[in-house]
């Protein structure tokens, strides 16, 4: 009977000796627990990284610069492909040289220099699939730019400078009644050139790519669209439409760690005021449609989450578990 008495106490000394070492017995709750927390973090870590994956909800702002100065902008087929031609009033192609002369025109203003303007006609040509390389052979057809008139392809267009710098360099598309006092043989008289503009509501237009973002579109974040506007033109008056054209950015940071942003640079035209002024016989230009430099851009930026910061996001909530965990225990 001692001998049973004395195994009894030293068995409860060791429980004894045991709990007073803080030993961490398993339970059902702590298991459960455990489960859950690291559960929590599962879910966590997912819905703060996924972005890290999929990259669809990136964080972006807008920043719009204006500058003093007058970027020059080379006007190539891959950054900003135009067309132009004249419409009747249902947008079917209309073109008679023998009535009304079209040309493309760059004009270069140096007042540093004698004489300051120069004036440069670019060849135009029947518009190809090559002249507008940002979008697809269907979207070619559809709009039927091939009925329309492009610059001849390597024609080094720019634009540069504005009216307030001593330098300017504009691109003006014009339209002129045909020259029937010095060209009697070839071109028709003025009463059948105001019939055959009265007649057929005669427009001219341009067309051009216009650039949409699609912020959460990481690999094809600009999207394209033609767009064709015109402006009627009468023959007592001379029509002149001024645009900008702008130099924007789309900026994505896309680095994993660092900061590393990528550039897509793309144009757009912004129109401005609309003028009439009386037709001068010894001027003949009927319409103009002038594209200059714009001073103004703006700057699209995209930021991913960085792993980095997916795993301070983590380590935050595993600290906050261990204190949550240490007081309910």
């Amino acid at each position: 009977m001692k001998s049973i008495l004395s195994l009894v106490d030293i068995y409860a000394y060791k429980i004894k000796m045991t709990l007073n070492q803080e030993e961490r017995i398993s339970t059902s709750l702590g298991r459960t627990l455990s489960v859950l927390t690291f559960f929590i973090l599962v879910v966590f870590t997912w819905f703060v990284g996924n972005d890290f994956v999929y990259r669809k909800n990136p964080v972006s702002y807008v920043d719009e610069k204006i500058s003093s100065d007058y970027p020059k902008i080379l006007m190539t087929p891959e950054y900003f492909p135009i067309a132009f031609g004249l419409t009747n009033e249902y947008g079917a192609p209309m073109k008679n040289d023998s009535l009304i002369e079209t040309k493309l025109i760059q004009t270069q203003l140096n007042f540093n220099i004698d004489p300051p303007e120069i004036k440069t006609e670019i060849e135009l040509e029947p518009c190809k699939k090559d002249h507008f390389p940002s979008i697809d052979q269907k979207q070619f057809v559809d709009a039927s730019i091939e009925l329309f008139y492009c610059p001849k392809l390597n024609s080094n267009l720019f634009l540069e400078g504005s009216f307030i710098s001593y330098n300017l360099t504009s691109l003006s598309f014009v339209a002129y009644k045909c020259d029937y006092k010095k060209h009697p043989d070839k071109c028709g008289t003025k009463e059948e050139i105001d019939k055959y503009i009265t007649k057929n509501v005669l427009n001219y237009n341009i067309f051009y790519i216009e650039n949409y973002i699609s912020i959460g579109d990481y690999l094809h974040p600009l999207q394209t669209y033609i767009i064709n506007k015109w402006k009627f033109f009468q023959t007592a008056y001379k029509k002149i439409t001024n645009y900008n054209l702008q130099e924007n950015y789309l900026k994505t940071d896309s680095a994993v760690f660092s900061t590393n942003f990528e550039e897509i640079k793309y144009g757009k035209l912004i129109e401005e005021p609309t003028d009439w002024i009386d037709y001068d016989e010894d001027d003949r230009r009927l319409a103009m449609m002038n594209i200059h430099s714009s001073n103004i851009s703006q700057r699209f930026y995209r930021k991913y989450i960085k792993l980095s910061e997916i795993l301070a996001s983590v380590g935050g909530l595993i600290k906050i578990s261990i204190l949550f965990f240490t007081f309910l225990h």
